[in-house]
């Protein structure tokens, strides 16, 4: 039985996690050829740090159907867009926190630092700006989606290293870094054979990406 066991160790462990926000979005539809898409996000986290308080995030995205235009001549259709917006990351559940946990010192209950904590911790922002456009003709029996994307992380969430000294030892997590990626994604999708029964269909799609860490 457990009450016959020479050494008894009890551990527990518990997390609760709240997030909480509220999104708006609004499409704008013009002639049926121009749409504007405006919106915004906003979030409070229970693992933001107390001198922190909300998160917004703000998104906007503009597309225009080249093909319905009155110059336009040809059965081809063409749709140009570019869009804008935000997103985030939060920190983990107690990162925001100064915790201590329970250790044997001299024979005696006590307690050792475990987390340093942040209370301006908050979430690590990604802006994004994205352009392309996409493309059918023949019918629809080639379509192209070209797109271009450029990303810049900030207040990026780092661990920093802490003086021992303070008698806290690892590090700290602070919204410290900046990162930033681009790049190209290009897709074709070609219908060559279509017959009553059967059919061929061939595709290829292309990306890069080029990251870089711009601080830390």
């Amino acid at each position: 039985t457990v009450n016959s066991a020479a050494f008894r160790l009890g551990f527990e462990e518990r997390q609760k996690v709240w997030n909480a926000g509220f999104f708006a979005q609004n499409v704008f539809d013009i002639q049926n050829k121009y749409f504007v898409t405006v919106g915004a996000r906003v979030d409070g986290n229970s693992a933001f740090g107390e001198g922190f308080g909300l998160q917004v995030y703000p998104k906007a995205s503009f597309s225009w159907v080249v093909s319905d235009e009155d110059f336009w001549s040809n059965n081809a259709e063409l749709r140009l867009r570019v869009a804008y917006g935000q997103s985030g990351r939060a920190p983990g559940a107690f990162d925001a926190v100064r915790t201590w946990e329970s250790a044997p010192f001299a024979n005696q209950p006590a307690f050792i630092p475990r987390n340093l904590g942040n209370p301006d911790l908050g979430p690590e922002v990604t802006t994004e700006l994205e352009t392309g456009f996409d493309a059918s003709a023949f019918d629809g029996r080639i379509d192209a989606v070209v797109t271009y994307f450029n990303a810049v992380t900030r207040e990026a969430l780092f661990r920093v290293l802490q003086p021992a000294s303070e008698g806290f030892g690892g590090s700290q997590l602070r919204n410290v870094g900046e990162i930033k990626n681009s790049g190209l994604e290009v897709g074709l999708n070609t219908s060559p054979i279509r017959t009553t029964n059967w059919g061929l269909d061939i595709g290829v799609n292309v990306s890069t990406l080029n990251s870089e860490v711009v601080s830390l």
